[in-house]
């Protein structure tokens, strides 16, 4: 939630896509909600969020690579859990740059999953619950963040690991793709 006065003053294409395409659902009877006069740079949006995506999304699967090392090779699932919800909070702080043009303010999983899900059907449902199956992994990576560090009996049994990392992997390819489809858009209106 932030105030009308910050979405006016911040010129993200977030914030320009809700003042061109949004809808003012709150006090519309009264209040009259502007459109944008003029476009946003585009292009600087693009190559900011391009070296953003890039970088972090880079991280994350590098990340994820060395959570399966460890897990495969080493036995590792400390440092297995570690590496994979590290790999999840750097995806979801990728997605969140790209869509809004700054930085994330929380780097717990649940929350960040929860704010961002609406964006993909897909990303969504690899992580929520259903009636079938009782999915744990968004609270299990933000346990994994402090307790597979601090905790010396941290231990978890290596089906669940392998969950986990096949999980983080989804959301990493979902959140690639969707980042994808919002650079080429950044793309597009920058050449108009």
């Amino acid at each position: 939630m932030m105030t009308l006065g910050y979405v006016e003053s911040h010129r993200t294409p977030f914030f320009y896509f809700a003042h061109a395409e949004g809808e003012l659902l709150y006090c519309s009877e009264h209040h009259r909600f502007r459109r944008p006069r003029y476009p946003i740079d585009f292009a600087s949006a693009h190559a900011d969020a391009k070296l953003h995506f890039d970088t972090f999304r880079m991280l994350g699967n590098d990340l994820l690579k060395q959570a399966q090392d460890a897990f495969i090779e080493g036995r590792n699932r400390r440092l297995a859990a570690i590496f994979t919800a590290q790999a999840a909070v750097y995806f979801y702080h990728t997605l969140y740059y790209v869509y809004h043009g700054h930085e994330f303010d929380s780097h717990d999983p649940v929350v960040m999953h929860d704010r961002m899900r609406t964006l993909s059907a897909k990303l969504m449902l690899t992580l929520d619950d259903t009636h079938i199956e009782n999915l744990f992994t968004l609270p299990r990576l933000k346990k994994f963040l402090f307790q597979a560090r601090y905790d010396r009996n941290f231990d978890l049994a290596p089906q669940e690991v392998q969950g986990h990392l096949e999980r983080v992997g989804k959301i990493g390819a979902i959140i690639e793709s969707c980042c994808g489809l919002r650079l080429e858009r950044y793309k597009e209106l920058s050449g108009q």
